[in-house]
């Protein structure tokens, strides 16, 4: 659904609503002249028209807040390592910046992104809070 075309018709901001328990999410598809960055929000990653949503981007903003092997309610939330790793690579994207984090994950953050990227061939950020992160080069 589109939620805001720019003035001057090379900004847009689209939105689709994304699995997250009970709790209603939204992710956001933000194209700004050659620049598309999707924001997943926070989503257990089931929907598999969310990588349609993606498909493409500059970038691919993925929460990360739980660690690979997860159980019980917080499936229903989040989307673990290893299915971050696979929508990014579903959608094609340029470079996955995870995000979002929480101390189950930051426990084996290093365990965590390895995961990401056994199902991910493309650039991995890790972001940190405030950092800018070039896309252009």
């Amino acid at each position: 659904m589109r939620a805001f075309r720019g003035d001057d018709g090379e900004t847009t901001v689209d939105a689709l609503p994304v699995p997250h328990g009970i709790v209603p999410a939204l992710g956001f598809r933000v194209r700004t002249r050659d620049v598309t960055i999707v924001f997943a929000s926070d989503q257990n990653g089931s929907d598999p028209a969310f990588a349609g949503f993606a498909a493409g981007a500059t970038a691919l903003v993925m929460h990360m807040p739980i660690p690979d092997g997860a159980k019980g309610s917080a499936l229903q939330l989040h989307a673990p390592p290893a299915r971050i790793g696979e929508i990014a690579a579903k959608a094609s994207v340029e470079t996955l910046i995870l995000s979002h984090f929480m101390a189950r994950s930051l426990h084996a953050l290093e365990t965590n992104v390895s995961v990401v990227a056994d199902n991910y061939d493309g650039r991995i950020v890790v972001a940190n809070d405030l950092e800018c992160i070039n896309l252009t080069d």
